[in-house]
């Protein structure tokens, strides 16, 4: 990849996923582009265009700041930093600036003070991760980069590395020489024959990307989804979950607001969903 997305809001958080990105950017050789979108009401009345061209010189004077803050802490001199300030909706901003660009990764601040569990409630977190077919790192506020070592990866193993993405994350375990735990997690509606008929034919045609990594894999029995990977990441001391977003799969599951109290609570948890 050339270029890893960072959207801002100018927020302290955005700054946060900022930093975090910096350290993945690193890791890849990539350059980094900040991504300031802004929405004004459709119409041609004078004070919409008033509303637009205040929202757009806010946002400039905005984008000016940061930078001086980026100088100031010589984060400029770690990887090359391109700025970008749309008027668009933050969805079809990200989209646009994916089609024009090589972005492989989009790097986001969670907002609220509830870390992860504002990534479910209908945050523009949420609705990126939703929409968006590149993968994406949700960098809960309080989290911040350090030495990833565990990754866990929440899978059904219906995949295939002829999956763009897949080497994503077998090249993210390499590059950081952590180690990748597979889990998948038993319910009653699980089918586990099929699951382990999935998990036989990954790792076959998966076997000569995955010698170069460590990594292993494991079944997890419980009842709800995200009691079992709730299991899996703190059992293994994880420092990032991956997990695939496919239609009516994981990541919908637990996107439905009815399950506000069962959705992953530990704070500082970064999150990378990836398509299926």
């Amino acid at each position: 990849m050339e270029y890893i997305l960072v959207p801002t809001d100018f927020s302290k958080n955005a700054f946060n996923a900022l930093e975090y990105a910096i350290d993945v950017a690193k890791l890849f050789d990539a350059k980094i582009i900040v991504l300031h979108t802004y929405e004004v009401p459709t119409g041609g009345a004078s004070s919409f265009k008033n509303i637009s061209y205040k929202l757009k010189e806010i946002a400039e004077e905005e984008i000016v700041h940061l930078y001086n803050t980026i100088i100031e802490k010589g984060l400029n001199e770690i990887v090359s930093i391109e700025f970008d300030n749309l008027n668009t909706d933050i969805v079809t901003g990200i989209r646009d600036t994916i089609e024009t660009n090589d972005i492989g990764l989009v790097i986001m601040g969670t907002a609220g003070a509830s870390g992860l569990k504002e990534l479910f409630l209908g945050s523009n977190t949420s609705e990126v991760i939703k929409h968006i077919s590149c993968p994406v790192i949700a960098v809960p506020k309080n989290a911040s980069f350090k030495k990833i070592e565990n990754i866990i990866f929440a899978t059904d193993f219906d995949m295939n590395c002829d999956n763009k993405n897949i080497p994503l994350i077998i090249d993210l375990t390499k590059r950081l020489k952590a180690r990748l735990t597979m889990v998948n997690i038993q319910t009653v509606a699980t089918d586990f024959a099929n699951t382990r008929d999935n998990a036989d034919k990954f790792f076959e045609e998966c076997k000569d990307a995955l010698k170069n990594i460590n990594y292993d894999y494991h079944y997890i029995i419980d009842e709800d989804i995200t009691n079992g990977i709730n299991k899996a990441y703190k059992n293994n001391n994880a420092d990032l979950l991956v997990m695939i977003k496919k239609s009516h799969g994981l990541i919908d599951h637990l996107f439905n607001k009815s399950m506000t109290n069962a959705v992953i609570s530990d704070a500082r948890l970064p999150l990378l969903t990836i398509m299926g």
